[in-house]
């Protein structure tokens, strides 16, 4: 994982991002505002038996956004 200034505010979000945990989401952050999110679909992720619920993608996507903008605090 990328070591820099921001290591604080990540390790906060770490902590309290309850939600995240419970779906799963991990991140890795390549340099400061570009990160790495990677997610496993599981079956309680599902709105059909093929498809995502829209909503966990948003979630997903809240986060990327998110994490990328922490990374870039100076």
């Amino acid at each position: 994982m990328f070591v820099s200034m921001n290591k604080d505010i990540l390790e906060r979000y770490n902590e309290t991002n309850h939600f995240g945990r419970l779906l799963g989401m991990k991140y890795e952050v390549q340099r400061s505002g570009e990160i790495y999110y990677r997610l496993e679909v599981r079956e309680e992720h599902l709105a059909t038996k093929t498809a995502a619920h829209g909503g966990f993608l948003a979630a997903l996507m809240d986060a990327v956004v998110g994490v990328a903008a922490l990374s870039k605090m100076t």
